[in-house]
């Protein structure tokens, strides 16, 4: 469900930030998205992405800290099993519950421009 992440960082002088973030902006991408589209797909020429409407950015902020809490949930529901204090069919009845809700968050983010 998640994904393992290492944090690199580097310095770069201001007017070198400066142009990366107006071209980051241009391209309407995070600078973070826009330096890994560049190095890592050496992509020059970054085609600007859709704009999110201020519903949708609620929604995917709402959702991020909704899925840490579901993926926090599915943790505590392995460990109640391998503890013993839940049954393999209540854990598998959880952790289908829980796919249920993330493919509704999905649809609904989907569904919102």
């Amino acid at each position: 469900m998640s994904k393992s992440t290492t944090y690199v960082g580097f310095r770069l002088p201001n007017d070198e930030h400066k142009k990366f973030t107006a071209k980051a902006n241009k391209a309407n991408m995070e600078l973070t998205e826009f330096l890994r589209e560049a190095i890592l797909k050496n992509k020059t020429i970054i085609v600007k992405k859709e704009e999110r409407s201020v519903d949708k950015q609620k929604l995917i902020f709402l959702y991020k800290k909704t899925s840490n809490n579901l993926n926090q949930l599915a943790k505590q529901i392995h460990t109640s099993n391998k503890a013993g204090t839940l049954s393999r069919e209540k854990m598998n009845h959880a952790i289908a519950s829980i796919e249920n809700i993330m493919k509704l968050l999905e649809q609904g983010i989907n569904d919102v421009n």
